[in-house]
């Protein structure tokens, strides 16, 4: 038996930070705001390993529960957000993305938020929200 579809293919994540950063440049720059902007991050990596690293610089104490694609696309049918993901799941399953985004890097700089980085500001957060309350 091979691996799940989403262990096999990688893809070239972004962080949102980074999006906004290269949005608002290129809206104050319209000399390097092209009609595409491919927006791809500097490492590929599967949905395993991000949601690996996701949990081991978030809380460590989460544990990661596959579901196959089926019962996502089950669920989804009464429940518009897990269709939604179902279908986030099987196009990232199926496609594999080559690295397209040199010239947006060229033009708006490269990604500088790693996933790890993410997950540590986002738990640093919620400490901070639960120490208030």
């Amino acid at each position: 038996m091979g691996q799940p579809i989403e262990e096999r293919r990688r893809h070239l994540r972004v962080s949102a930070a980074d999006y906004a950063r290269w949005v608002v440049e290129a809206f104050q720059n319209p000399e390097v705001m092209p009609e595409h902007c491919p927006v791809q991050g500097p490492e590929a990596i599967s949905v395993r390993q991000a949601l690996e690293r996701f949990v081991k610089n978030y809380d460590p104490s989460l544990k990661i529960r596959v579901a196959p694609l089926w019962v996502m696309r089950l669920i989804g049918l009464f429940n518009p957000k897990m269709k939604f993901v179902a279908h986030l799941f099987a196009y990232f399953g199926d496609h594999e993305d080559p690295f397209y985004a040199k010239e947006t890097w060229e033009k708006l700089g490269r990604p500088t938020t790693t996933l790890e980085m993410f997950a540590r500001r986002l738990r640093q957060s919620r400490n901070l929200q639960e120490s208030v309350e």
